[in-house]
């Protein structure tokens, strides 16, 4: 269901950020179970990182509308290297202090992300990596990874977009 979807049928602050923290652990374990299995091989995790976010955002138990994803995303990445997870927080912290919108700031970081991964030399890249990854493979991940998240954030970008099409 997600952590913020949490929150907000709920009410609760405990709750949201109680289903966020076990999104996370849940991108975490099938990170950390996929490079036990094939430590040498970092697409095996990589899939499988992919297939939990896939799990969470079209989950068969709720006729496909779960979470956004990005609490299991970010979870995973502990185990394969955090520099997408900062570079996130910092343009979505950013984002969120000029628009006061979390959907927004969630979908303009989802963008950003990709693009300065991109700007940033492969050793700036490297120095949060968790695992030995080759730059050009994590920035394949990271594009894949904001490709799915736009995708499970489509709702909200198209209230953007609609809000920002002249009358």
């Amino acid at each position: 269901m997600g952590g913020f979807n949490a929150f907000h049928v709920t009410n609760s602050k405990q709750t949201g950020v109680l289903v966020g923290v076990l999104d996370g652990l849940k991108g975490l374990l099938v990170a950390l179970a996929a490079w036990w299995l094939a430590p040498a091989s970092f697409w095996t995790q990589g899939a499988a990182v992919v297939a939990s976010i896939v799990g969470h955002v079209f989950p068969v138990w709720l006729r496909f509308k779960g979470g956004r994803g990005l609490a299991t995303a970010c979870g995973a990445l502990f185990a394969i290297g955090l520099v997408y997870t900062v570079v996130w927080c910092l343009a979505w912290v950013l984002v969120y202090r000029t628009r006061h919108n979390i959907l927004e700031a969630n979908v303009f970081s989802i963008f950003l992300t990709p693009l300065v991964l991109t700007i940033l030399p492969a050793s700036a890249l490297s120095i949060l990596f968790v695992r030995p990854v080759s730059s050009a493979d994590y920035l394949i991940l990271s594009y894949i990874l904001s490709g799915l998240l736009v995708v499970s954030h489509r709702e909200p970008l198209r209230e953007i977009l609609m809000r920002r099409r002249p009358s």
